[in-house]
């Protein structure tokens, strides 16, 4: 069955309270983006292309946000963009499924138009493993 993009959300862990929380004017994200590289192994002796994979990395995650002044996440999440620190974020599908994963906030936009609202972009890179519970 499909899961609809409707009441996906995603979450910034907020130290205090201690808990996610949603931030609310995601209008849609893209990740996290995960792959291996590929090492070749090939041998003098060898009769083809020897390879393996290296170790997972957990790529990246992009959000789209509209720009609200007064929302206070993306405040704190722009605080924590200016002084490189790691972060901990939650994806929730509309199903229940979520994911859970450590980042830096490597990128932080903004984007301004005539006739328009603000918008804005935040790209994290992850680190180490993403964590999921599928339903």
């Amino acid at each position: 069955m499909s899961v609809k993009t409707q009441g996906c959300i995603l979450y910034y862990f907020e130290d205090p309270p201690k808990d996610f929380v949603a931030i609310a004017n995601v209008t849609s994200f893209q990740g996290p983006s995960g792959s291996y590289q590929v090492i070749d192994t090939t041998r003098l002796v060898s009769t083809a292309k020897d390879k393996t994979v290296s170790i997972i990395d957990s790529g990246q995650l992009t959000f789209d946000f509209n720009f609200d002044a007064i929302d206070t996440i993306l405040i704190t999440i722009w605080g924590k963009f200016v002084i490189g620190s790691l972060e901990f974020f939650r994806i929730t599908l509309s199903d229940g499924t979520w994911f859970e994963f450590s980042a830096y906030i490597l990128n932080f936009n903004y984007t301004v138009a005539a006739d328009d609202i603000v918008r804005g972009s935040v790209t994290l890179e992850v680190t180490g493993t993403v964590t999921a519970s599928i339903s």
